[in-house]
């Protein structure tokens, strides 16, 4: 298994620290953002996977508010939200 780690700049060597979970939050959301931008819900889909298991380290590394910003993340960029959102700003519009 992959850990989370491997993918986290060097230059954080304290794992678990409140700068590791700051650094995981930021990672987390930057890796959703990428996905979203997608009509391919394929990628979307790997992303979210992706995505929870940054919220499963930092909740068993005992950071929960960074934990529930990538819940707040996902449920803002989910491709059926994003869509919602959009029929709701082209009502609005006219």
């Amino acid at each position: 298994m992959v850990h989370i780690t491997e993918f986290l700049p060097k230059r954080f060597t304290v794992y678990e620290s409140k700068d590791w979970a700051n650094q995981t939050l930021r990672n987390a959301i930057d890796f959703l953002k990428e996905g979203a931008n997608s009509e391919n819900h394929w990628l979307w889909n790997q992303r979210l996977a992706i995505a929870l298991i940054y919220k499963k380290e930092l909740l068993e590394a005992g950071f929960p508010w960074q934990a529930q910003r990538i819940d707040n993340w996902i449920h803002r960029l989910q491709p059926s939200r994003r869509k919602a959102d959009l029929e709701e700003r082209e009502r609005g519009a006219h």
